[in-house]
């Protein structure tokens, strides 16, 4: 990787328990943010995903990957590229983007596209596939549909294609839970985090309108959230300006809480230093969870440093000395982790 040494290092060891024992795990997939790397590092975007990949610790069993960007290019990626979330976005333009007739338009734009508009094509596909993958149906006809999106060079003006399409509209009616449009404001999954402890506060890090701090509020408990500043995410003061937290709603560093829930959602595997940041969080919360991708099930993305399975979550329980409750059903559809710690009983 000489190439991009003034932008990017090499991990030696792995970040969350330092063994340099590793194995290939995988190579990320295309998206929106290799895209925009490729650009703000000037290489090929399939070179930079042929280079920068996936390893397996043999120790602990993280996720990593071999290279990193320096601060400077995540900053620009984060702050200059991609400067809102797109999915936190999505959540206050549900009921616009997540319906037949927008969907059937941007599909007629793809049509019109010129076949050597690349970056448009890809964010055209990526805006239909976001609403298929949303869409609260197990037909094959959608695995089908994504499946054809991610050839590069295919004709979708095609008339089976189309057909695909038109067939897919009919079902767009009610995203299904968790997705993209409706997020973790979800009540199965709260009253879930409830049976782990009796607690009366509870805070988020991460994206203020992609959790479940409006459904605690309901509850009647105190919530905060953790403005956090962190390189390799975005800039959330928009989203907290429409989420309609307090002033007094918003901390900027932590204290010691008692009876307090802490809330990691899709966050954690963006971190440099994620056991840090698990160290900061468990010494201030009497107990939290985590929300991250299986890491065997999902694609680790490029933007992800860390994949997070449960022996990893495991070995973190008795480094923290916390126990872990480890749950993989809730969040099943779509191959997420929730692993909850709490203190040890005496």
């Amino acid at each position: 990787m000489k190439f991009l040494t003034s932008k990017i290092i090499k991990i030696e060891s792995c970040p969350i328990c330092g063994s340099t024992n590793k194995v290939f795990h995988s190579f990320s997939k295309r998206n929106l943010y290799s895209e925009k790397i490729s650009k703000i590092l000037n290489e090929s975007e399939n070179k930079i995903l042929s280079k920068i990949f996936n390893l397996k610790c043999k120790k602990c069993y993280l996720i990593y990957k071999n290279f990193w960007f320096k601060p400077h290019i995540i900053k620009e990626l984060f702050k200059k590229e991609i400067p809102l979330h797109p999915k936190g976005m999505d959540i206050f333009h549900a009921k616009k983007k997540f319906s037949k007739s927008f969907f059937l338009n941007e599909y007629r734009k793809l049509k019109r596209m010129n076949k050597e508009n690349n970056d448009k094509i890809n964010k055209s596909k990526r805006t239909i596939g976001s609403i298929i993958t949303s869409i609260d149906s197990n037909k094959k006809l959608l695995k089908e549909c994504l499946n054809i999106l991610e050839q590069d060079n295919y004709e979708y003006k095609e008339p089976s294609f189309e057909k695909h399409i038109l067939a897919i509209s009919k079902l767009i009616k009610k995203p299904k839970r968790f997705s993209r449009f409706v997020g973790y404001n979800d009540k199965i999954l709260w009253n879930y985090i409830k049976t782990i402890s009796n607690f009366k506060i509870y805070g988020e890090v991460g994206c203020p309108s992609w959790g479940m701090l409006n459904i605690a509020k309901k509850n009647k408990k105190q919530i905060f959230f953790y403005d956090r500043k962190e390189n390799n995410f975005w800039n959330e003061n928009d989203l907290i300006k429409k989420s309609g937290l307090k002033k007094k709603e918003i901390v900027y560093f932590l204290d010691k809480k008692k009876n307090s829930m802490f809330g990691i959602i899709e966050y954690l595997d963006h971190l440099f230093k994620p056991l840090d940041f698990i160290n900061e969080i468990s010494y201030s919360n009497e107990s939290f969870f985590i929300i991250s991708d299986d890491p065997n099930k999902n694609n680790i993305p490029i933007q992800h440093f860390t994949g997070i399975q449960d022996k990893t979550f495991s070995y973190i329980s008795k480094k923290i000395g916390k126990k872990v409750i480890l749950n993989n059903s809730i969040l099943k559809s779509k191959n997420m982790i929730i692993a909850t710690f709490k203190k040890n009983q005496m």
